[in-house]
């Protein structure tokens, strides 16, 4: 959560400058991969495959901000009127710390519920499975928001629709196939991945 806050890439994403953070999530999982598969061994290396995973997330947050002078400007704090901005501010933190209570809290329910680390492992990397795959079709939601957003905020009604069904037919050309892949591939894939039969 303490890498997190350093992450700046809704700024990027509200400027659909994607590549640069394309550039450093592909960077950071691969080194975050490679150094796992070299340091983790066994069980007796979970304080490695720990400070892998926490230093890629804070360093991938900070190659954010090498860039950030040339978006930002000087201003004068005087001027500011903060009270107008905290009720749109919350309305975006609220959700995004739910998601992330939601998205780690799950663990730890099953780890006290089980009290039984080996299957929670097996829960958490096949949670890993499926959101490799439903990146691919977020991807496309987190690129059309800020477009989608500015024709909103221009009153462009027609084009809102029409990007919004694109992205729709989209997600849906992909996520089907996937769904029946995953079916289909199961039997196989898991006994293989997790060494372990069904």
């Amino acid at each position: 959560m303490f890498a997190f806050v350093f992450d700046i890439g809704w700024l990027y994403q509200g400027l659909e400058e994607f590549k640069k953070i394309a550039i450093r999530n592909v960077i950071v999982k691969v080194l975050s991969i490679i150094l796992i598969f070299i340091f983790v061994k066994g069980p007796e290396d979970l304080t490695q495959y720990f400070l892998i995973s926490v230093l890629g997330a804070f360093i991938g947050s900070l190659t954010l901000w090498l860039n950030i002078k040339n978006y930002i400007k000087s201003i004068n704090i005087k001027k500011l009127n903060i009270r107008r901005n905290i009720k749109p501010v919350l309305a975006l933190f609220i959700p995004q710390i739910a998601v992330q209570v939601y998205t780690v809290l799950d663990k730890t329910m099953l780890g006290s519920i089980l009290n039984d680390m080996n299957e929670v492992g097996y829960y958490e990397q096949s949670q890993k499975i499926v959101k490799i795959l439903m990146t691919i079709i977020t991807s496309l939601s987190t690129v059309m928001i800020p477009r989608i957003a500015k024709y909103y905020a221009e009153n462009n009604r027609e084009k809102v629709k029409s990007y919004m069904a694109k992205t729709f037919n989209y997600i849906l050309f992909l996520s089907v196939p996937m769904i029946f892949g995953i079916i289909v591939v199961s039997n196989n894939f898991v006994p293989f991945f997790f060494r372990r039969g069904i």
